[in-house]
């Protein structure tokens, strides 16, 4: 029930940076759809695994994102990207993972 609550914390600020314009790139409502897709989509798959499972899945499904989409280069984004991410964090239900937790922004 929490990582629920958290989910949608973090649905409603991401639904308030609609509109939000970073360097060149501008957040739209698609962008917060699918963010929230993919935290709904996280919390499914980790229910019944171990924090390492987690990580290793997670370092593959990353490599295979970044197979498609690179990294994008915009060093203002990804420090706003990673503030933002750890703030984030740090109200979850799990403020610390094995390895911790990594963010960025992909083109």
């Amino acid at each position: 029930m929490r990582i629920r609550r958290t989910l949608a914390v973090v649905a409603i600020l991401l639904a308030a940076c609609e509109g939000l314009k970073i360097g060149d790139y501008q957040i739209t409502a698609d962008d917060i759809r699918s963010a929230v897709r993919v935290g709904q989509a996280v919390v499914k798959s980790s229910e019944d695994i171990t924090p390492e499972q987690q990580y290793y899945l997670g370092r593959t499904v990353a490599a295979g994102l970044l197979t498609n989409h690179p990294p994008l280069v915009s060093q203002e984004l990804g420090t706003y990207v990673s503030q933002l991410g750890e703030c984030l964090v740090l109200f979850s239900e799990k403020p610390e993972l094995f390895k911790g937790y990594s963010f960025q922004v992909l083109d």
